[in-house]
């Protein structure tokens, strides 16, 4: 289990989380007697130029997994990770192993979510994060968005917080749909350029947004 530092003060519990080392006063009456389960799906974006697919889309999802992975409360099969045009399998980064899923394309991204959502309850965390190219939206309502891979050669733009022009569902819809309201609490990091477009429109009361 996670390690937790709490002190009581009145009807108040301060606790300090040992991963994210971020604090929050919470009364009593608000702390799940569950078992806490953790979801993660993590995107490392890629590019079809080799000289724009960057060893650091590879490089940080692989450390984010390994950091993830140092907590004996991740288990396998809560965490997602997909990888541009690499396929499901094992690889190593600094000696240790990563358990790819497969490509980061938008159906196995959606496969994710839906797994997660028929899994998911109140007394559970969930975590987001994608690095990954953009493309700038000049057009209104702007929105910041992160690119996938389209098995082929080709990619797609999924949206922080609006529809698609195709109708294809945005991160917000995904979240909504599978996360909001079946989890105690998740954190979604967008680290992808013009993502700070979508702090406010990702906002919720159970989920902190990090671009």
């Amino acid at each position: 289990m996670e390690k937790v530092n709490i002190n009581y003060a009145k009807n108040q519990i301060y606790a300090t989380n040992a991963l994210f080392e971020f604090s929050k006063s919470i009364y009593v009456d608000e702390i799940s007697v569950g078992v806490m389960e953790k979801y993660a799906i993590l995107i490392g974006g890629g590019d079809e130029v080799g000289s724009k697919n960057y060893d650091a889309f590879k490089n940080d999802v692989f450390d984010f997994y390994n950091v993830l992975k140092n907590y004996d409360d991740w288990k396998d099969e809560n965490v997602y990770i997909y990888l541009w045009d690499q396929t499901a399998g094992t690889y190593y980064h600094n000696d240790k192993p990563i358990i790819l899923d497969g490509k980061a394309t938008r159906i196995n991204m959606e496969i994710a979510f839906t797994e997660i959502q028929n899994k998911i309850t109140k007394d559970d965390f969930f975590l987001f994060s994608e690095i990954c190219h953009a493309v700038e939206i000049t057009t209104m309502p702007l929105d910041g968005n992160f690119v996938l891979n389209v098995p082929g050669g080709s990619y797609e733009t999924v949206r922080l917080t609006t529809p698609s022009p195709r109708g294809r569902k945005s991160l917000k819809m995904l979240l909504d749909e599978s996360i909001t309201g079946r989890s105690a609490f998740s954190v979604i990091i967008v680290q992808s350029c013009w993502s700070g477009y979508a702090v406010s429109g990702l906002a919720s009361s159970d989920r902190i947004v990090m671009t």
